[in-house]
């Protein structure tokens, strides 16, 4: 009964918490900039029940952060269930090594260090020999990628018209201060920056990483599927 345990363990997936991470920014961008407006109109003595559409932005703001953060509790939560890693990949400790090729990570072992990539490669074709041609492995990592693509989606094509919206939220209203209208715009840029444009790149190297190592346990499959 235990092993059927263990073995249902070793094959579930982890489950990333990268797209409620980026949630709970946007709702903080919501917030900080609702924010920012009220103290302004407060400060100018204005009736803030009136500005019913402010108050909801900054619901609307909270809500996303605590779903969000619920989400991430739950998929840790899970996450520390997972004993093994299917079929011996570990993705985390994997991805580190190749972003660390030619670098020089204190954190890693001295025999996951590399400088060059024909090294790590070597490296890979050692460690997964048992897996290589393996349908279901390949199967598993091509998942991944669009696991990963789909995530840019997300972030492409429905957090763009977020932050649109964060940056029309300071012009919204009678009372428009244009120091305020600054200060709001900056922020949402800084938050668009770790928004956007870092989990993109981060996806970017991950699609990266799992091309190369298919490429290296399943070239014949690769050339197959591409065409």
């Amino acid at each position: 009964m235990s092993n059927k345990g263990n073995e249902k363990k070793y094959y579930m997936q982890r489950v990333p918490d990268k797209n409620y991470r980026i949630f709970i920014l946007c709702g903080i961008g919501f917030v900080v900039i609702a924010l920012i407006k009220i103290i302004y109109l407060l400060y100018l003595n204005v009736d803030i029940v009136a500005e019913i559409g402010l108050i909801t932005i900054l619901v609307i703001g909270i809500i996303i952060i605590l779903i969000s953060l619920i989400n991430i509790f739950h998929v840790n939560k899970k996450n520390a269930n997972l004993i093994y890693f299917p079929y011996g990949f570990n993705y985390k400790l994997e991805i580190g090594i190749y972003r660390n090729i030619g670098g020089n990570n204190k954190k890693l072992k001295e025999n996951e260090k590399f400088e060059k990539y024909t090294e790590w490669k070597e490296y890979i074709t050692t460690k997964f020999h048992k897996q290589k041609g393996n349908e279901d492995f390949y199967r598993y990592l091509t998942r991944m990628i669009r696991i990963i693509k789909r995530r840019r989606y997300i972030e492409e094509k429905i957090l763009i018209p977020t932050e649109i919206a964060m940056i029309s939220i300071p012009f919204s209203g009678k009372y428009t201060n244009y120091s305020i209208v600054v200060i709001s715009v900056l922020i949402t840029i800084i938050i668009v920056g770790v928004m956007l444009e870092i989990p993109i790149l981060q996806d970017l190297k991950e699609i990266e990483f799992l091309d190369d190592f298919i490429e290296i346990l399943f070239t014949e499959k690769n050339e197959v599927d591409s065409n």
